[in-house]
């Protein structure tokens, strides 16, 4: 993760463990710092297998627990990155 001012760049890859597709990404901050059940959902582009997203308008004064939570096709979910901020 790399924060600018009140902007946070998160960057992470497709895991290629899995057997399954993922279909999306779903981005939360675990203590609703950022506001109560805070979410972002990043989908797949085929042929993608680095993806990036930016956050604005955050206080870089909090630490923030941001998550990445690969979403398989069959609805099926894994944690695979933790973004401390």
């Amino acid at each position: 993760m790399k924060l600018q001012g009140t902007k946070a760049t998160l960057t992470w890859k497709t895991p290629f463990t899995s057997k399954e597709k993922v279909r999306g990404f779903r981005i939360y901050e675990k203590d609703d710092k950022i506001s109560k059940y805070w979410s972002l959902y990043v989908p797949v582009k085929p042929g993608t297998t680095q993806y990036s997203t930016v956050i604005e308008h955050l206080n870089p004064e909090l630490q923030l627990h941001l998550f990445c939570l690969f979403i398989l096709r069959s609805y099926c979910r894994y944690k695979e990155y933790m973004f401390v901020m």
